[in-house]
C-alpha cells in the first residue's frame, strides 16, 4: 500500500484485519455478497412472480428439497431440474394462497447462503391457515442455485392440508 494512504499492511495486521476484511473494507464484492444478491434476485422475482426469471437463476441440475409427507402435502418431494421445480411451483400455485412470504435474515458462508424467514399461507382446499418460521438453505456454484432445502415445521402444514 502506498505511503500516507492510511493503510498499512502491518497495521492491518496488527488490528486483525485480513484479505477479507481489507476486500469488505476497500467495498469489493465478495463470493458471500454475491452469493447472497442471487439469492435476494430469487427471491424478489418469485415475489413478482416471474417464475421463469427466477428459474434462469437456477441450474440446469439443480435439487429441489421441499420435505414432508406428499400423500398430504401437495409440493413435498425432491425435485431435479429446471422443469421439475417449475412443477413445484405449479403445484404449489394450484394449492397455496400465500398471505406473508418474507425472508428476513440472509447467512452466508462460502458457496452456502441461508435464509430465515416467516410465513403465513392457507390452503386453498381446506380454507385452513399455516404461519410458521423457515429456514431456506442455498448451495450456489458458477452464480447459480444448485441446491435448495427448506426447513419448516411441516406439521403445521400438514394440520392446514387436513380438513
Amino acid at each position: 500500500m502506498k505511503e500516507g494512504s492510511g493503510f498499512s499492511l502491518k497495521a492491518m495486521k496488527a488490528m486483525g484485519i485480513g484479505l477479507l476484511g481489507l476486500t469488505v473494507m476497500l467495498g469489493c464484492a465478495t463470493v458471500e455478497q454475491k452469493n447472497t444478491e442471487i439469492v435476494q434476485r430469487g427471491y424478489a422475482l418469485f415475489g413478482e412472480g416471474d417464475i421463469q426469471g427466477f428459474l434462469n437463476q437456477l441450474s440446469e441440475d439443480i435439487e429441489w428439497v421441499i420435505p414432508g409427507p406428499p400423500d398430504v402435502m401437495v409440493g413435498a418431494g425432491v425435485y431435479h431440474g429446471r422443469e421439475e421445480v417449475l412443477l413445484f411451483f405449479q403445484k404449489l400455485g394450484g394449492a397455496i394462497e400465500f398471505e406473508q412470504f418474507e425472508p428476513q435474515e440472509y447467512i452466508a458462508q462460502g458457496d452456502w447462503v441461508v435464509v430465515l424467514g416467516h410465513s403465513r399461507e392457507t390452503v386453498k382446499a381446506t380454507g385452513r391457515t399455516a404461519e410458521f418460521d423457515w429456514a431456506g438453505v442455498y448451495i450456489i456454484r458458477d452464480g447459480k442455485i444448485v441446491k435448495y432445502h427448506v426447513y419448516e415445521p411441516t406439521h403445521n402444514l400438514v394440520d392446514a392440508y387436513r380438513k
